[in-house]
């Protein structure tokens, strides 16, 4: 399946579902990778759920300075 452009924001809504529903990151990560079949979450998805619990829930990509 083709994604659109910013398919990381896509994944990181689904993240910020599960977190909301009182899932675990472990179980969400597993629950995407799946259903796309090869793991494209991997750890963020306790990153992601770390930001949330501290009531941080803006999706959006953050600027990185650096070569990234």
């Amino acid at each position: 399946m083709e994604y659109p452009e910013d398919k990381n924001q896509h994944f990181r809504h689904l993240l910020f579902f599960d977190f909301y529903r009182g899932q675990k990151a472990d179980e969400t990560a597993w629950e995407i990778c799946n259903v796309h079949g090869k793991c494209i979450i991997g750890k963020s998805a306790q990153k992601w759920f770390a930001k949330f619990k501290n009531e941080n829930f803006y999706v959006d990509d953050t600027h990185r300075s650096g070569n990234f």
